[in-house]
C-alpha cells in the first residue's frame, strides 16, 4: 500500500487521481478530504494500492484533530510506502518553511518507510523555490520527483519509482504464496 502525505492543498486528491481509478473530491481549498480515499492501478499482473490521506498541519499530535489523526495512522498502520507532497508554489496556502518543518517530521517519525518525494505543482511555481527544496531534500539524501498532477506531468515517472519499490516485495509474497514461479 502506498500513502500519499503531505500538507492540506498540496494536490494529494488530484494525484490519487491520475494514478489510479480512484475519483476523489478535489478543490482548491484545504481539507477537502475529510477521510481516507484509496484507489488503485495495475502493472502487469500487480495491482498496487495508494490512499489518499487528509492533509496535515505542523503541529503536535495533541493538537491534531480528528481528520489529522486518521492522516497518522494511515502512515503508520497502512503505509508500505509514502509519497510525500510538497507545493514550491505556495497556492496550498504554506510557506515553503512550513513545509519542509512537517517533511522533517513525518521523514522522523516513519522514516524506516520508503519516501518518495515530489515537488507538485512546478507547472506555477516558481524555480527558485523548487530549487531551495531540492537543496533541502538532497542534502537529506532524497532525490526529489518534479511533477503536475493537474497536467499530468512526471506521472509515469512516478509509477516507475513506485513500483521499483514496491514490486520486489509484491512479487516476493506471490511466490511464497505459489502464484508465481522462484527463480
Amino acid at each position: 500500500t502506498i500513502v500519499i502525505a503531505g500538507h492540506p492543498n498540496v494536490g494529494k486528491s488530484t494525484l490519487l487521481r491520475k494514478l489510479t481509478n480512484a475519483k476523489p473530491e478535489v478543490a482548491s481549498y484545504p481539507f477537502t478530504t475529510k477521510g481516507i480515499n484509496v484507489g488503485q492501478f495495475e502493472e502487469h499482473w500487480m495491482k498496487y494500492q495508494v490512499i489518499d490521506t487528509p492533509g496535515l498541519l505542523d503541529r503536535s499530535l495533541s493538537e491534531r484533530n480528528e481528520i489529522e489523526k486518521q492522516a497518522i495512522l494511515a502512515l503508520k498502520h497502512l503505509g508500505k510506502l509514502i509519497i510525500y507532497i510538497f507545493d514550491p508554489s505556495e497556492y496550498c496556502g504554506f510557506p515553503i518553511e512550513e513545509q519542509m518543518h512537517l517533511f522533517e517530521e513525518i521523514y522522523e517519525e516513519f522514516g524506516e518507510f520508503p519516501f518518495i518525494v515530489v515537488l507538485n505543482k512546478i507547472d506555477i511555481a516558481d524555480d527558485e523555490k523548487i530549487k531551495r527544496i531540492e537543496e533541502f531534500l538532497r542534502s537529506r539524501g532524497i532525490e526529489p520527483l518534479r511533477i503536475s498532477a493537474e497536467k499530468g506531468l512526471g506521472i509515469e515517472e512516478l509509477k516507475e519509482r513506485v513500483i521499483k519499490i514496491i514490486k520486489p516485495e509484491m512479487e516476493a509474497i506471490a511466490r511464497s504464496m505459489g502464484r508465481i514461479e522462484g527463480e
